[in-house]
């Protein structure tokens, strides 16, 4: 069994109101494992879920503890991440040291660029990064590593130009391009350059012909239209075009995946852009009873609360809070929930309703904050 479904389980304990049953199974299971390398999963699930779970001085103390326990180098690439998370950046220094002498020379590269590049010392981060695509080319992370240091240097149009050189190099490769597509994407908030849109734009149009049942590329391809045609004057011609080219795009994602809660939201989003916003809602909610922990669809009901009557934004409210209050992992929807309780209903409604939550979930970091 992979270990986030480990995780789904602790997260349903929880729910079910067994919090700590599940963190000793899944301590338990850490126990058993300790001197294997399956223990070193099995560690890191039950020090995620700690943190997870608003228990930040508990996950410290026992990854200190299975670092002593166990074979040290196991956990160091995580430690040094995760120390330096929590602010422990002596403890994650030390853990990096360990891994610069180890054998294996590419865990230390890959914790010495995430370590290097969270300090903000770019020189060093650039230098571990290319000495990590060199040994590892193939590795998609150190190439996504490697352009940012490379931006952080060279700037952002470097970046991406050296991101178009590698897909020049190998035409057709899917990650490759979603990388260069993150950077056209990037470049152009900077500039809003259309000629760079146009290039993303084209380079998902290919996937869809190369990958006829990736939903995902077919949704992706919709909202692209979709900004394109308003980015458009009102007589322009080309606006039929990419009405054309959504209606295909949503017809492929909903043949093919359906039940997605993304596929569901994009059907909210072309409603919405129509006017229809009770139906919109009506959906975004459908989608949030497939994903509760889906922040996207608390962000767009809240922000048509006001399209909303007065009775229906009630409702919604009250609809929204039921449906994160039964979300297991972390309220991520806690801050703008409260935010629109405050502004819809009021500072008082909003303290009210963030009691209630802390209550429910006292430790939960995004209500602590």
């Amino acid at each position: 069994i992979k270990n986030g479904a480990f995780l789904i389980f602790g997260r349903t304990a929880r729910l079910l109101g067994r919090e700590e049953d599940g963190l000793a199974f899944l301590l338990r299971r850490a126990e058993r494992w300790q001197q294997s390398q399956r223990g070193r999963a099995a560690w890191i699930t039950r020090i995620v879920a700690l943190e997870d779970y608003g228990w930040p001085d508990r996950a410290v103390a026992e990854l200190r503890a299975a670092l002593a326990a166990g074979d040290p180098g196991v956990l160091q690439p995580f430690a040094v991440a995760f120390f330096a998370r929590q602010g422990a950046g002596a403890e994650a220094q030390a853990a990096l040291d360990v891994l610069a002498r180890a054998p294996e020379r590419l865990d230390y590269l890959r914790a010495a660029t995430a370590f290097h590049a969270a300090r903000g010392e770019w020189t060093q981060a650039l230098a571990t990064a290319e000495e990590w695509l060199q040994a590892a080319p193939d590795d998609l992370g150190a190439r996504r590593q490697y352009l940012s240091a490379r931006a952080r240097r060279d700037g952002v149009v470097a970046a991406c130009q050296l991101a178009r050189s590698w897909v020049a190099e190998r035409p057709g490769h899917d990650e490759l391009e979603l990388i260069l597509i993150s950077w056209l994407d990037h470049v152009a908030e900077l500039g809003a350059n259309g000629l760079l849109l146009d290039e993303a734009y084209a380079l998902l149009q290919q996937r869809t012909r190369r990958h006829a049942e990736d939903a995902w590329a077919w949704r992706e391809l919709a909202y692209r239209a979709l900004a394109r045609q308003a980015a458009c004057p009102a007589d322009a011609p080309e606006r039929a075009a990419y009405e054309q080219a959504v209606d295909e795009a949503e017809r492929q994602a909903c043949r093919i995946a359906p039940d997605d809660a993304a596929t569901v939201y994009l059907t909210a989003r072309r409603r919405e852009r129509a006017g229809d916003h009770a139906g919109a809602v009506a959906l975004y909610f459908k989608g949030l009873e497939l994903e509760p922990d889906n922040s996207y669809g608390y962000g767009r009901i809240c922000d048509l609360l006001p399209r909303l009557p007065d009775a229906e934004q009630e409702s919604a409210l009250q609809a929204l809070e039921s449906s994160m209050t039964r979300t297991p992992g972390q309220w991520h929807a806690a801050g703008p929930l409260a935010q629109r309780f405050a502004s819809y209903r009021g500072l008082d409604r909003a303290l009210e309703a963030l009691d209630r939550w802390a209550q429910l979930r006292p430790r939960d970091p995004e209500l602590m904050e």
